[in-house]
């Protein structure tokens, strides 16, 4: 009998323990900017990409068709990933973002209604990249990204 409580002691401690490395595995993936809808890290691209889904509508674009990797292969220097932007606290929680930067010509009927031709903006970006809060300025001549 004494035996069997010392076996379910250890099946027990042995439960707790790696149900406990699997939490601070999945933890630390929450924290590094792992995708779970994805089962992946998004590359710098990826994020740029969401972003750039965001303020679409406010860019001048030579052609209609043109896509995000379009956009940033004929803008070198428009944009940049800043993945520590996100607070401890919400990396564990998983709520992870990376702000991309971005900088950009308005489109024509934009910068009419700004007063500018150009636009410096930041994009908070999910683990997952989808963009969420923005905020940025006009400024009057194109800034490269850091």
């Amino acid at each position: 009998m004494r035996r069997l409580k010392l076996g379910l002691i250890f099946l027990v401690l042995g439960l707790v323990i790696v149900g406990g490395a699997y939490l601070v595995h999945i933890v630390h993936l929450s924290y590094t900017g792992y995708c779970f809808a994805q089962d992946k890290y998004l590359s710098d691209d990826e994020y740029i990409r969401g972003a750039l889904s965001r303020i679409a509508w406010q860019l001048k674009v030579e052609d209609a068709k043109s896509t995000p990797e379009d956009y940033v292969r004929s803008h070198p220097g428009c944009c940049s990933v800043d993945h520590h932007a996100s607070s401890w606290f919400d990396k564990i929680f998983n709520s992870y973002y990376a702000e991309v930067e971005l900088n950009y010509e308005l489109e024509p009927e934009m910068a009419k209604r700004r007063g500018v031709s150009f636009y410096h903006q930041y994009v908070e970006v999910t683990a997952c990249g989808v963009a969420g809060r923005a905020y940025g300025e006009g400024t009057r001549t194109l800034q490269t990204a850091k």
